[in-house]
């Protein structure tokens, strides 16, 4: 990544066009770049010169940077999206059709528009027709903020969608007994439940909704109090509804809201508003009493104001109205079960744990890679055996969550095409079709983004390149300078300092010179202190497609190859010569023609492919599990590697060929009359399978057979008498 500049502190532009003062300088280089281009009398391949042009195209950040940036309202604003026309009240549409398409012609002529106005309240009164403003970047001739904005699926994905419908949606909470009635029973009136206080709420809702349209202005500040505006009247709504679904949840509410939501309740029902904050909930939870009735008022201006006061979500988190409103599907009793079981998956090293304390009040915040393992790994090996044949009701949730995790493991995939963005479509419109259905949400602005994102597929292709895991490091690594902490000086420290970093890295990666400062360079990478786990590890090394052993100044050991191994690799040499040319010199034999094979290679202490290390079992068991194509089946089959070593043959020029081979032991495959009792294959692209717990002769594989690592989680299924083991296939490395 290319540090440009570093916008000074100590917070960001108070109002949104201010942002356009530090977006300048880079537009005026640019203009320039795009029209005449800048000549470099010599660079490293080019000593004669070169004349070099270059474009801005993909705008990556999250959600409100891009608004901001972009020219956009936020996402509170009456045009609360960038890429359609939808208006915010109509924010529940899931027909396509009816959204509308921005053009960069019409966001052109508006941000002109609202450029050319001679006051900032005619600005701001501009903004409320339209949600556009104008951005330097509108400089650029080819710039299109429609297409070039892009919505990060970091943000949208791992830190929106997941990480909402574990919390809102299913009310992930150790602290409340999800099943105090029947499973079944329990969840119907819950459904019930929501059907009824949502209708019994529209009215109320509505008039805020109304109250808040008409306060929206074109500022940051007034955006962001309006957003907090329309969380509190969503906490009010959703605190009335967890009440009444389930009186004694007194100490989530107590967690889950602040004493103003409370206070709320307590006119509207005409209770007492003294006390403190478990007062107001005490008396909740007793009211009304058998055959009262209630007498409600909606909340006033004074209340939204009172409440705009609290905390609005961190930058890029999921803005949600989707509380609660039923008894947890992640409650006391299925995280209890959730965290026995977390320690029986085998991951790679690079993969980032979920701590086995998940959803607890001590554990805290999980990151967007924690968020991304636990609801794409963790909780379909879990979830599924748990609830797939508990009831109607617990299948057609597990169905519903399995179309979210689809969406977010197709469209994290490495390669894109047509196909997979459909199938990635329909995921995303059927997930949210049936959210509303089964827990009667009401679409949220990450939500609806997230039904954009196959556009972004189109124009950019696989998302791992456009996520903000790199700039989120970014920001880290600027954060953890040493500077004087003077404005006007740390922003040349930043630079400085990246530059020199950036440099010494890939001198670094050369292998000459690595190989006279080893101890120099180890210093260096342990001071960074890097965690060498989790998305953004293996993301940022995908550009290094080919395998490699991993670089060192000392020669490689010689191996003795397993006797199967080495009868293997000569049946593979001999099937790929397509007649015997190779046979074992200690069978004695001498046929015309061949070559005479000891069973001596050099040990690979493990092989790098798409920016992940692959290591034997006796190394390291668990980076051992590999997905692999295999010559007898054109699907990807998993195994565990048992040796890795280079062998050296002689071709026909009568020269030494050197190759990198892998000895893997497959998995066995169920029979048909075992796999009907796998339910995890009703989940084609994110379920994974199960194999039985045993392994087949091994094959010998090359490095450009890996498909992937897997994740192994040993089994017992019921209706399969052997012992099991469940196959998830991770990330591929191509």
């Amino acid at each position: 990544m290319y540090l440009v500049g570093v916008i000074p502190g100590p917070g960001k532009p108070k109002t949104d066009w201010e942002i356009n003062h530090f977006l300048r300088p880079l537009v005026d280089e640019l203009l320039q770049l795009w029209n005449s281009g800048i000549y470099y009398s010599r660079t490293s391949k080019y000593v004669g010169g070169r004349l070099v042009r270059c474009v801005l195209v993909p705008l990556v950040c999250d959600l409100p940077a891009a608004r901001q940036v972009g020219g956009f309202g936020s996402y509170s604003a009456a045009y609360f999206c960038h890429m359609c026309n939808l208006r915010k009240e109509d924010m529940n549409e899931l027909d396509m059709d009816k959204w509308g398409t921005r053009t960069c012609e019409d966001h052109r002529e508006a941000a002109e528009a609202w450029k050319d106005m001679p006051s900032v309240a005619k600005r701001k009164s501009a903004f409320k027709l339209n949600s556009t403003r104008w951005s330097a970047l509108l400089d650029l001739p080819y710039w299109d903020p429609i297409r070039f904005t892009v919505i990060d699926s970091m943000h949208n994905h791992y830190l929106g969608l997941l990480q909402d419908h574990c919390r809102e949606i299913w009310g992930m909470n150790t602290e409340v007994d999800e099943e105090h009635q029947g499973a079944e029973e329990g969840l119907q009136a819950a459904a019930a439940s929501e059907t009824a206080v949502s209708e019994s709420a529209t009215s109320e809702r509505a008039v805020s909704d109304i109250a808040a349209s008409e306060t929206s202005e074109s500022s940051a500040t007034t955006s962001d109090a309006t957003h907090k505006k329309k969380r509190s009247r969503d906490d009010v709504s959703g605190a009335e509804t967890a009440l009444m679904v389930n009186r004694s949840a007194a100490t989530t509410l107590d967690s889950r809201y602040n004493r103003d939501v409370f206070r709320i309740l307590c006119e509207k029902f005409n209770l007492s508003t003294s006390g403190n904050k478990k007062d107001l909930i005490g008396r909740l939870i007793t009211y009304p009493a058998s055959g009262q009735t209630v007498t409600s008022h909606a909340p006033t201006p004074h209340d939204t104001a009172t409440l705009a006061t609290e905390p609005e979500p961190a930058s890029g988190q999921a803005v949600t109205s989707n509380a609660p409103k039923s008894r947890p599907m992640l409650g006391k009793k299925t995280l209890r079960h959730i965290h026995t079981h977390l320690r029986d998956t085998q991951l790679p090293s690079w993969v980032n744990p979920v701590p086995t304390n998940v959803g607890t009040k001590s554990r805290g915040k999980l990151s967007a890679d924690q968020w991304h393992v636990f609801c794409v790994v963790n909780l379909p090996i879990i979830l599924i055996p748990l609830w797939y044949h508990k009831s109607q009701l617990h299948r057609e949730r597990l169905d519903n969550y399995m179309d979210l995790v689809t969406e977010v493991v197709v469209g994290s995939l490495l390669e894109m095409s047509e196909p997979v963005i459909k199938i990635y479509e329909e995921a995303a419109f059927r997930y949210l079709h049936t959210a509303k259905r089964l827990y009667n949400i009401s679409i949220t602005p990450n939500q609806h983004n997230s039904l954009h994102i196959p556009s972004v597929l189109r124009l950019f292709g696989p998302l791992h390149a456009i996520r903000t895991f790199f700039s989120e490091r970014m920001n880290l690594d600027l954060q953890s300078e040493n500077t004087n902490m003077k404005f006007g000086e740390l922003e040349s420290t930043y630079m400085k300092q990246t530059c020199r970093a950036a440099n010494f890295r890939v001198t670094l990666e050369d292998d000459r010179i690595r190989s006279q400062v080893e101890d120099l360079a180890e210093a260096f990478e342990e001071s960074i202190t890097e965690d060498r786990r989790g998305t953004r590890i293996r993301e940022s090394t995908l550009l290094n497609t080919q395998p490699s052993h991993k670089s060192s100044s000392k020669p490689l050991k010689k191996l003795t190859l397993l006797d199967d191994c080495f009868r293997a690799l000569i049946d593979y040499l001999n099937n790929k010569a397509g007649q015997e040319q190779f046979v074992d010199v200690r069978s004695m034999r001498r046929v015309p023609g061949t070559q005479q094979l000891a069973n001596i290679g050099l040990k690979c202490p493990r092989i790098f492919c798409g920016g992940v290390s692959f290591l034997s079992a006796s190394d390291s068991p668990r980076d051992s599990n590999i997905m692999f194509r295999s010559s007898t089946t054109s699907l990807p089959c998993p195994g565990r590697v048992l040796q890795i070593f280079k062998y050296s043959i002689w071709n026909a020029q009568g020269k030494p060929t050197e190759s990198t081979y892998l000895y893997v032991a497959p998995l066995a495959p169920l029979s048909p009359q075992d796999a009907v009792h796998d339910p995890y294959r009703s989940y084609k692209y994110a379920g994974g399978e199960i194999y039985y717990d045993r392994y087949q002769p091994g094959i010998i594989v090359t490095p450009e057979d890996i498909l992937s690592h897997f994740a192994r989680t040993p089994m017992i299924m019921p209706g399969i008498q052997h012992p099991c083991v469940h196959v998830l296939t991770l990330d591929k490395v191509r």
